[in-house]
This record gives structure tokens, C-alpha cells and sequence, in this order.
């Protein structure tokens, strides 16, 4: 198994939690730039984008809790 210096493995766990940032922020933008007038369509398109963030969020509170030696 290769193996990295501390610094580049602090580098690696920060690129990956930026990019699931911007993925929350796009999965926001984009569900509140839909147009739903449907209530029964937007309530399930609302719980979905709710579990993606949170998927998200557990994702990127997983990768902070990394510690690198």
C-alpha cells in the first residue's frame, strides 16, 4: 500500500469535504430553482433532497473526524 506524507493526506480529506460542500450547495440551488406546483410532487422531490444533504452532511462530519498521523 502506498502511503503519503501528513500534509498531502490533510490535502486529499479537505478536497474531498470541499466537493461534497459544493455538491450540498448544488443540490440546493438546484432544488430551489424548480418550479413545483405539484404539492404531493414537491414534498416527495423535498424529502429526497433532504436525505441527499444529510448523506452529505454525515459524509463530510466522517471525513473531519479523520486523524492523520
Amino acid at each position: 500500500m502506498a502511503r503519503c506524507t501528513y500534509d498531502r493526506a490533510v490535502y486529499i480529506a479537505s478536497v474531498y469535504k470541499k466537493a461534497i460542500e459544493n455538491a450540498e450547495y448544488e443540490i440546493n440551488k438546484d432544488y430551489n430553482d424548480m418550479d413545483l406546483e405539484n404539492n404531493t410532487i414537491k414534498q416527495s422531490i423535498e424529502e429526497i433532497v433532504n436525505e441527499m444533504l444529510k448523506e452529505c452532511n454525515n459524509f463530510c462530519n466522517e471525513i473531519s473526524s479523520y486523524t492523520f498521523r
